[in-house]
């Protein structure tokens, strides 16, 4: 034991005299560099707050549906008083949690050279940060905290918007998810009585981002999501098997049309060379291109599912009929969600 203190004894010394022989940046005299708030990621202090919280009420199963508006500990199921006994006592996950949704820098440094196996285990993740901070906002409220609570929301809007910058789709849409989780515990905040404007005041700051024109980058997602796919499929694949390649590294994604038009593209697409592939991934990428152009329209939802129907037919080539993603659920996702955002500003605005 003393000699192992003798070591680290003498280690110590060196590292002193080095310190002291060695000519030192300014910057550095007073210690480790530090980065500056406004620059730090927040992708790297969720995975710290995720570190400290625990998995159960991230994954706890709850049916909010049932619960409703309830407020009285004891009308509510053992799911959720279990699981917020067991947030109670993770104050300082929930801090770091907390702490993560105001940096406005968030990056997870996706591996978009994966392609179609580009692994994403922060959206699972950032959902059940979302569910925590929901668990904890109704355990404030029921004990007559309602400022705490508002906190909590706004927590979960600002986390909404910060997965859109993924660039891909999956993660686009899971940031309108947390929106919805959001304003639904926000609604039964108003509905209790016990929120005052003053009180919602950060509330209405996080929503005032994501009432901008694509808030959570869906239309984004249309615009890259295309390119990204294109450079994987370009890089990675050559060859005169690069069409039966593609297919093996994208088999598990595949959960498009079924059937024989499937089938038949699966074939067509296994035995094209490299220049056949991304001949026809250029005939993708025009499907991309006209899904952006009908965003906007009047009847977009209608035009975009017209496209996508096409898109099976193989009129946007025969990798389309396999993997051409619903851009029209996504469009109209996007406009309910828009307009219930809408509605929760107007609910915010009329209280006193």
């Amino acid at each position: 034991m003393n000699r192992r203190f003798n070591v680290l004894g003498q280690t110590l010394a060196l590292s002193a005299a080095m310190m002291t022989a060695l000519p030192m940046p300014s910057a550095f005299a007073w210690g480790p560099p530090g980065i500056p708030r406004d620059q730090r990621n927040a992708a790297l202090i969720y995975w710290k707050a995720w570190a400290m919280a625990t998995d159960d009420p991230m994954r706890a199963d709850i049916d909010w549906t049932a619960i409703g508006s309830n407020l009285d500990p004891a009308k509510m199921p053992e799911s959720f008083t279990r699981a917020a006994a067991d947030v109670a006592t993770r104050e300082a996950a929930i801090d770091v949690l907390l702490e993560a949704t105001t940096l406005p820098r968030c990056d997870f440094e996706l591996a978009y050279e994966q392609g179609f196996a580009l692994v994403l285990p922060h959206i699972g993740k950032m959902r059940g940060g979302a569910r925590l901070l929901r668990i904890d906002a109704r355990r404030l409220l029921m004990e007559n905290k309602p400022q705490r609570a508002a906190g909590h929301i706004a927590a979960m809007l600002r986390m909404s918007r910060q997965l859109r910058d993924d660039g891909v789709l999956i993660s686009s849409l899971v940031g309108m998810a947390i929106s919805t989780i959001a304003m639904d515990e926000g609604t039964v905040l108003i509905e209790s009585g016990k929120l005052s404007a003053a009180d919602a005041a950060p509330i209405r700051e996080a929503l005032k981002s994501a009432l901008e024109t694509d808030a959570f980058g869906v239309r984004a997602c249309v615009r890259g999501e295309g390119e990204i796919l294109r450079r994987w499929i370009a890089d990675k694949f050559t060859g005169k098997t690069a069409g039966a390649d593609l297919l093996k590294a994208m088999d598990f994604g595949v959960t498009s049309t079924s059937g024989d038009e499937l089938k038949a593209a699966k074939e067509a697409v296994s035995k094209m060379d490299d220049a056949a592939l991304n001949a026809d991934v250029a005939l993708l990428l025009k499907g991309y291109r006209d899904i952006d152009a009908a965003w906007d329209a009047a009847d977009a939802e209608n035009r975009i599912g017209e496209i996508s129907e096409r898109s099976s037919k193989g009129a946007y080539g025969q990798l389309a009929v396999i993997a051409f993603p619903s851009f029209s659920r996504a469009r109209a996702n996007v406009t309910t969600n828009a307009q219930k955002l809408k509605d929760f500003s107007a609910r915010l605005e009329r209280l006193k």
